[in-house]
C-alpha cells in the first residue's frame, strides 16, 4: 500500500498502475460471474435433450401422429434455440 507522502506526491487525477491492474481483474470477474449466471456458457447451463439424439423426429402440428408420442424431455432446435412450433415425437415400442 502507499504510504502518505507517496500519495501526497501524486499529481491530481494520477493512478497508479495497481490500482488498474486491480480494476481490470475485478471487470474481468463481473463480466465472468454475470455469462455464468445469465446461462450463456452450455457448460453451466441445463439443456434440454435435441429431439435427434433422443431417437425422435421433428414434427409440425399440436399431435403427434398415430403410433407416436410427445417426448417429455426433448425438444426440437432450429440455429440452436427451442422452435416452439415443433415438437418432438417418438415411435411408441410394439
Amino acid at each position: 500500500m502507499a504510504n502518505f507522502h507517496q500519495v501526497e506526491s501524486m499529481k491530481r487525477g494520477e493512478l497508479s498502475i495497481n490500482v488498474i491492474v486491480v480494476a481490470a481483474i475485478a471487470l474481468l470477474v463481473l463480466v465472468v460471474l454475470s455469462v455464468i449466471f445469465l446461462g450463456k456458457l452450455g457448460i453451466f447451463s441445463v439443456k434440454i435433450k435435441d429431439c435427434t439424439t433422443v431417437g425422435g423426429t421433428c414434427d409440425q402440428g399440436s399431435e403427434c401422429d398415430d403410433g407416436y408420442r410427445q417426448h417429455p424431455e426433448a425438444a426440437c432446435y432450429e440455429d440452436g434455440r427451442i422452435d416452439p412450433g415443433r415438437k418432438c415425437c417418438y415411435q411408441l415400442e410394439a
